[in-house]
């Protein structure tokens, strides 16, 4: 006897399994938090195309290097204190640890497969990126100018010409900077 509860099997085939062919659109997304701001990634197959985008918010969150080793101790199991990497600081002008602060400015990755019905002499560009961090040493205003002080540190890599994207880079060309010092604020 069937079981009254399930339909019927149509052809062989159960109508409740679920059926993923090579042309099924998919998509898959997942956020983390990574140096106190968030970052998206989403997977996406649609047609003939794979895209893959992981990008970071817009809040621009900085937390302490305290804070990334705490985060590490826990994630970890470790038990790193701040005497373990104060001469590190001290050799680089930071006199506490706890006052180099981390800021993950941007992520943004974007990759788009190329159509399989494009034509081959198609140049489009598949894969774009932008990273932003930046290091500031907090107590770098209370210190009495010395023969060095750390001020701050900042790493930007990027192929990406999205406006937004590369404004969130926050970085300053070296001709926005020279048009400043000639007076060109235009």
């Amino acid at each position: 006897m069937p079981d009254p509860v399930l339909p019927p099997k149509e052809n062989g085939n159960d109508l409740l399994s679920l059926q993923i062919s090579e042309s099924s659109n998919k998509s898959f997304g997942i956020e983390v938090e990574i140096f106190g701001i968030i970052v998206g990634a989403v997977y996406e197959k649609k047609d003939n195309q794979t895209k893959i985008l992981v990008c970071s918010d817009t809040k621009n969150n900085e937390i302490t290097f305290g804070q990334v080793i705490a985060g590490i101790n826990k994630s970890a199991g470790l038990n790193i204190e701040d005497k373990d990497i104060q001469p590190i600081a001290k050799y680089v002008g930071i006199d506490n640890p706890q006052d180099l602060a981390i800021k993950l400015n941007t992520v943004f990755v974007y990759y788009i497969s190329k159509d399989d019905k494009a034509p081959e002499n198609t140049n489009a560009k598949n894969t774009e990126y932008a990273v932003s961090i930046s290091l500031k040493n907090k107590s770098s205003e209370d210190q009495a100018a010395g023969i060095f002080t750390f001020k701050s540190l900042s790493l930007a890599v990027w192929n990406s010409t999205r406006p937004g994207v590369v404004k969130s880079l926050g970085v300053i060309s070296i001709d926005e900077m020279l048009k400043k010092l000639n007076g060109d604020e235009t």
